[in-house]
């Protein structure tokens, strides 16, 4: 399936610690729906509250209930059939993965190497670190095909006492070069290039024989990309800082993929689901570094976080003059026509995120907004992640 769809399935359970009274205020902003409906949704039996939901908005959606401190799952559309059988019913035979597609971009292909299986790829892109490398190994094809040829005229023995030692330094040459190359590729993060998420999509897909939903789905996703891209020669950790803090990545669709379906799509669902477990798969600083990073809301910025401050100066209720004053520091003018345009516009993740509420409010002609911080320790704990984001950004962004 080209472009599968997913379902949002709640079964009324909330996470840990969270307050069940302000989940439900912030299940029926989200829902938009009425309190009454917010008690059924939350009775504990299973609803699908969105349907038919691309892969990537599903998890926007997953993260905003998260966020209202409601745990939901993915359920894949073709599956649904399969969930109304009831417990008595047979469970569904176990399919193989398909094969996917072949690769659309051209790259140049080398003889002698079989390029359809993930180990013959990865030979492939190792050829393909050096042009040096690449001329070197053919004109030694080339010697050796002129050899064989005398070989046969004058005799095995012969050849080997005139040649001998040439062929010995060759050898060596050819282990030297070969070692330095995988040496080079283990320190590296594994580069957003077409040919070479191809060879991981391949070797992904070749290794996983199972998907399941929940904990185990979410596992296996992991464990796979992490042998995967070990096997291809490149670092883990570094891969996954780098597809992380690389918000250009976005910008291409197949890239994005990549990273949301088989990098850190996986991740941010064990991370709810089991993030104990997350721990045994990379480096303690790695685990730290992509906990901040999950924890961020989305839209979140500093630039908003730094405004807000400016125009709150440490109080919860931050009147109208002081939110047009505060604002005006940052170049950003109110309309007093519409003030509650600019006010929403300079504040919108933090608002999505429930973490500040706005007021609105009419005198005589004039609009008047007023801005309540609803929790000052959540908005202080995303700034600390924020600025700790931009340090790592600094490292793992190729600079232009």
């Amino acid at each position: 399936m080209k472009n599968p769809k997913y379902d949002i399935v709640f079964e009324g359970q909330f996470m840990e610690g969270a307050d069940p009274e302000r989940v439900r205020t912030l299940l029926g902003k989200i829902l938009k729906i009425s309190r009454q409906d917010v008690a059924r949704v939350c009775s504990g039996r299973r609803i699908v509250i969105q349907k038919k939901l691309d892969l990537a908005d599903a998890h926007r959606f997953k993260g905003l209930m998260r966020k209202a401190g409601a745990v939901c799952r993915l359920r894949p559309c073709k599956t649904a059939a399969a969930d109304e059988r009831g417990p008595s019913a047979a469970p569904p035979t176990r399919q193989p993965q398909p094969k996917p597609p072949p690769a659309t971009d051209e790259a140049p292909a080398l003889p002698e190497l079989d390029v359809d299986t993930a180990k013959g790829f990865v030979a492939w892109l190792k050829n393909l670190k050096g042009e040096d490398l690449r001329e070197r190994l053919h004109a030694g094809m080339v010697v050796c095909g002129s050899r064989l040829k005398s070989v046969r005229a004058g005799g095995l023995q012969v050849w080997w006492q005139r040649r001998r030692l040439a062929v010995i330094v060759g050898a060596l040459l050819a282990a030297v070069l070969m070692i330095v190359t995988v040496v080079w590729q283990d320190s590296a993060w594994m580069p957003a290039d077409a040919a070479v998420r191809e060879a991981f999509v391949a070797g992904f897909n070749t290794r996983l024989l199972d998907i399941q939903e929940g904990r185990a789905r979410a596992i296996t996703y992991v464990k796979v990309a992490k042998a995967t891209i070990e096997d291809m020669g490149f670092d883990y950790d570094k891969t996954l800082l780098y597809w992380q803090f690389n918000p250009a990545l976005s910008e291409d669709p197949n890239q994005r993929q990549l990273r949301d379906v088989y990098l850190i799509g996986p991740l941010k669902d064990l991370f709810v689901l089991d993030a104990a477990r997350v721990k045994t798969f990379m480096d303690k600083e790695t685990y730290i570094a992509l906990e901040n990073m999950l924890g961020i809301g989305e839209h979140i910025t500093l630039e908003s976080i730094l405004m807000l401050r400016a125009c709150a100066r440490g109080a919860r209720l931050v009147p109208h003059e002081a939110l047009v004053a505060g604002l005006q520091q940052y170049g950003i003018v109110v309309d007093k026509d519409f003030p509650e345009m600019s006010v929403e516009e300079a504040f919108y993740g933090l608002r999505q995120n429930g973490l500040i509420e706005i007021h609105k409010r009419r005198e005589w002609k004039t609009k008047r907004i007023t801005l309540e911080i609803l929790d000052q320790d959540e908005i202080a704990a995303q700034e600390m992640r924020l600025r700790e984001m931009a340090k790592l950004s600094a490292q793992y962004v190729p600079r232009s």
